[in-house]
């Protein structure tokens, strides 16, 4: 009898016919009289680290923990192998992790980070900290020393006039009494006698060791009627006479005003006036008296901010929020002006004004006709006269620079309004505003009309007239069948802002063509902005022939500025 029929050996085994028996041939992982048994070879437990091991047919599978590798997890990962610690910092390896350990002076999980020794704020008195490798350095204002600036080296110094004698050869005591742990290296002070500082009595040097190891100190310069302070180096002490105390005492700014009493080498920072947005400062200087400089160009008219808010808004303005605008900007700098008692203040006004100007001009402004362009054009040029109106405007630039950019903006910005106005206009229509600071003609002619500015005689008829005449043959090249054109007089761009100023003309790329008595002719060669060609120097005193246009310039109170831009227009203008 077969007794492997039917086949009673499991997991593909081989079964071998005994007498009344069989026999089963294991493959490898099984065992049992079937082979019915899969052999667990994750027994004895081979993952090594807590490692999990999961059996398989013969064989095993070991599922390593973060940070371990290997058939058996016996492989701890160097995680420093690929890690870089930055500025010289060790890296340490641990389980799945690493930690860099940093030299003195760097923190950072990869040392990356220079430690500031300067964020703690270690300088005293003032002083400036430098930051270093695992250091610090403090460069200390005058007055102050140490490794911190914690030494004051200017003690102030208050004496009793009385003990003062005034004699050739006389000595006077200098027993000092001082509550602080600093030798003194240099003592500053002024002797004074009647009330006056006595002359070169500053200068001294350390001239012998008194007792408590300070110092005496000795005038260079030693007069008859001046007061004696030598002691000499062989006397055990420096003289008798009398003692005088130093204290240190913390040097501060008075309250001053509005300004609050303030630490020495402090900004004290106070609200703008009412009305106005931002603050003002104003520097305590280190010897604890106030700069005379306050800076208040961070105050802000706040209905000028709104104005300027509502342009910001829009890239087109009607003609009635134009005139509401710029009514509302005339009416504040002539009150600004009036009656504001600070002129810093009243400064940015201006400034601020000027900016509002410049920002309308960019604008587009479609005009329905030549009236309403010129009703608008009236209002625009009103502000503009308000702002260089000397008589009204008391304040100054505060510095060249911004002097040039608020004339430089003034002159853009009526010139870029003016050009708005000319699309408005028919040929041989035109828009004049005569203001108290400015004459303004914008024309539209045709190519065959001179340019003719200004063309009536202004204020005293007994002065002479200036005009400026551009021939037609000029205008030849220009293409299209005419000429929309903008002239502009100025008579109080100075070289102050809001000041006035004699001017006179500079002559580069002009010359003079005839002159008599009466009438000057002077010819250029080119078309530029007149405004550039504008020199603020003084009136020549002697008449020459290659400066009468400047000298007759001054005598008819003619222009100080001159702005002329030709434009061409085609003919279904």
């Amino acid at each position: 009898i077969d007794d492997c029929f039917p086949d009673p050996c499991q997991n593909n085994s081989t079964c071998t016919d005994l007498v009344n028996d069989y026999r089963c041939d294991c493959v490898s992982g099984y065992n049992g009289t079937n082979c019915e048994n899969d052999i667990n070879d994750c027994q004895p437990q081979p993952c090594q680290n807590n490692g999990t091991c999961t059996d398989l047919v013969n064989d095993y599978q070991c599922d390593c923990v973060a940070g371990f590798n290997g058939t058996n997890c016996e492989n701890n990962i160097d995680e420093c192998y690929h890690i870089l610690c930055q500025n010289n910092g060790t890296c340490r390896d641990q389980v799945n992790a690493y930690q860099c350990n940093c030299v003195p002076g760097f923190n950072g999980t990869h040392c990356e980070n220079n430690i500031d020794e300067c964020s703690s704020g270690p300088c005293q008195n003032y002083g400036t900290c430098t930051d270093l490798l695992n250091d610090y350095n403090c460069s200390c204002v005058p007055g102050f020393n140490g490794t911190n600036c914690e030494n004051n080296s200017v003690l102030a110094v208050a004496v009793d006039s009385s003990p003062f004698v005034e004699e050739e050869n006389g000595l006077i005591a200098c027993s000092y009494i001082s509550h602080r742990n600093a030798s003194i290296n240099n003592l500053q002070f002024n002797w004074t006698k009647n009330g006056l500082v006595i002359s070169n009595s500053n200068s001294h040097v350390i001239h012998s060791t008194c007792h408590m190891n300070l110092s005496c100190v000795s005038t260079l310069t030693i007069k008859k009627v001046d007061i004696l302070t030598e002691g000499g180096p062989e006397r055990g002490v420096c003289g008798l006479g009398f003692a005088k105390r130093i204290t240190v005492g913390e040097k501060l700014c008075q309250k001053e005003s509005d300004w609050p009493t303030t630490q020495a080498g402090q900004e004290a920072i106070i609200p703008c006036p009412d009305g106005y947005s931002g603050e003002k400062t104003r520097k305590c200087l280190i010897l604890g008296s106030w700069a005379t400089e306050i800076n208040s160009d961070g105050c802000k008219k706040e209905e000028l901010e709104k104005i300027e808010n509502l342009l910001n808004d829009t890239t087109e303005l009607t003609e009635n929020a134009l005139e509401s605008s710029l009514s509302s900007i005339s009416s504040i700098v002539n009150s600004s002006i009036t009656s504001s008692n600070d002129n810093d203040v009243a400064h940015n006004d201006i400034i601020q004004s000027v900016d509002l100007i410049s920002t309308i001009s960019d604008k587009t402004v479609n005009f329905t006709n030549q009236a309403s362009a010129n009703k608008t054009t009236q209002v625009f040029m009103g502000v503009v006269s308000d702002i260089l109106d000397n008589g009204k405007n008391q304040v100054k630039a505060k510095n060249k620079t911004k002097e040039k950019e608020v004339t430089s903006k003034i002159l853009s910005s009526v010139n870029k309004f003016a050009k708005s106005v000319t699309k408005a206009l028919q040929v041989n229509q035109s828009v004049t505003v005569n203001k108290t600071n400015m004459l303004l003609s914008i024309e539209k002619i045709a190519k065959t009309t001179d340019i003719k500015f200004p063309k009536k005689t202004e204020g005293n008829s007994q002065q002479l007239t200036t005009h400026f005449t551009l021939p037609s043959e000029a205008l030849g090249d220009i293409k299209g069948d005419g000429v929309a054109f903008t002239a502009v007089k100025y008579d109080n761009i100075g070289s102050e802002f809001l000041s006035g100023n004699e001017t006179v003309w500079n002559t580069s790329g002009c010359s003079l063509k005839d002159f008599n008595d009466t009438q000057v002719t002077c010819t250029c060669n080119h078309l530029t902005n007149f405004a550039i060609l504008m020199s603020l120097t003084k009136t020549p005193s002697v008449l020459e022939e290659s400066s009468v246009c400047t000298y007759y310039q001054s005598l008819s109170s003619a222009f100080h500025c001159i702005s002329v831009v030709p434009n061409s227009f085609g003919s279904n203008q």
